[in-house]
């Protein structure tokens, strides 16, 4: 691709996403990188054609979700999160309200400087696993009977392993690890990493080869 052909794909793109034509001007003189932190975009092989001009209640919306992408990359950052890791979600979650955007900042902001989620409290948790595992199901059991009210440090995990996954505070991967933990009394940072969404339903989440669906879990 020539030096003007790039330009024309950095503008295209720029303007397709946010709608603005003065950003889209100086983002063609921007490196690739600068833009993806800056603006959270992936530039691609091919220029992509540039989209009709759109109302001015949409033009406000593209650009409030690039407010939201800087407000939430720069937040994250400053709770630990690593540039990479934080313009990753910022980019997954710009196009939510306002209200998730301060929850996922709120679960990054108990974590601690080497990345570990802070629990509170701490000490109920460890509490929770020096009982036995016929008593562990049965206190989950009630939860789930209670109208799903959980305790804070449980609900704090789930969304910590969700967001981590760039998912949504209470989808159901975030709980299934925590399940697992719970009723198991196993390590949940170990057991995230045999978790997955499955490629082709969203709403399913695999660990290894067996699957779990919502009903199973909360």
């Amino acid at each position: 691709m020539n030096y003007n052909d790039l330009r024309r794909l950095k503008y295209h793109v720029v303007k397709n996403a946010y709608q603005d034509v003065k950003l889209a001007q100086r983002a063609r003189n921007w490196s690739a990188e600068k833009i993806e932190q800056e603006l959270g975009l992936k530039l691609p092989n091919r220029i992509p054609k540039l989209r009709k001009d759109v109302s001015i209640r949409t033009q406000k919306q593209k650009q409030l979700e690039l407010k939201k992408f800087q407000y939430l990359r720069d937040e994250l950052i400053k709770n630990n999160t690593s540039k990479v890791e934080a313009i990753k979600i910022a980019s997954s979650f710009k196009k939510r309200s306002y209200d998730t955007v301060n929850q996922i900042i709120k679960s990054y902001s108990s974590k601690n400087k080497d990345g570990v989620i802070k629990v509170k409290p701490v000490d109920q948790w460890q509490e929770y696993m020096k009982a036995p595992k016929v008593d562990r199901i049965k206190q989950w059991s009630n939860w789930a009977k209670s109208g799903r009210v959980y305790p804070d440090e449980i609900k704090q995990l789930a969304a910590y392993y969700n967001n981590k996954k760039g998912l949504a505070d209470d989808h159901h991967l975030g709980w299934a690890i925590v399940y697992q933990a719970f009723i198991n009394n196993q390590d949940p940072n170990k057991l995230a990493k045999y978790f997955t969404v499955d490629t082709f339903l969203p709403e399913m989440y695999v660990k290894e080869v067996q699957v779990y669906y919502e009903d199973d879990v909360i």
